[in-house]
């Protein structure tokens, strides 16, 4: 099953880089887990099709980091992110160094 799964990351298109320091990031910051749970309810009302309710489930786990599916795609991504010529914020590449950790 989760052979098939793909981290997908969108494109910017040459728009505006928020960085660590947006209102956005601002808002995760303070409770992460409500943030996420919020932002992924909003994701799915926005995803529905027709008239269909939307059904949302949430179930805490822990899973080694060398499990999660993805995961050397994923440390590319975030590998390149980091060392992008694009970002110029130190504090920036730090905080992606510490993920990479």
């Amino acid at each position: 099953m989760f052979d098939e799964i793909k981290w997908e990351f969108i494109k910017n298109n040459y728009g505006n880089d928020n960085g660590l320091d947006s209102s956005d990031m601002e808002t995760f910051k303070k409770d992460p887990v409500a943030s996420l749970a919020r932002e992924s309810c909003q994701n799915s009302v926005d995803a529905q099709e027709g008239n269909e309710a939307v059904l949302i489930q949430f179930k805490v786990f822990y899973m080694d980091t060398k499990d999660i599916p993805g995961i050397k795609n994923l440390i590319s991504e975030i590998k390149a992110c980091r060392d992008s010529n694009s970002v110029s914020s130190k504090q920036y590449r730090q905080f992606l160094s510490h993920v990479l950790e």
